[in-house]
């Protein structure tokens, strides 16, 4: 997707031992972002999606945790 159709990021996670997840929506222009009050990384799974100004949205994928 060319970045300039970029609308925005979601960022999904959850523990574990939970299947429901958390979303975050992120402007087009974040590069970090913080999740405080969370589980050591080895609970965590994070995954981000991309999607366009018609709200079309990419597949998620497994993000990194630093």
């Amino acid at each position: 997707m060319p970045q300039e159709q970029i609308a925005g990021y979601e960022l999904r996670f959850r523990n574990e031992l939970t299947t429901a997840y958390q979303s975050i929506i992120l402007s087009p222009t974040t590069t970090q972002y913080l999740l405080e009050d969370q589980p050591t990384s080895d609970q965590l799974s994070i995954e981000v999606a991309v999607f366009d100004q018609e709200g079309v949205y990419s597949s998620f994928i497994p993000a990194a945790i630093n």
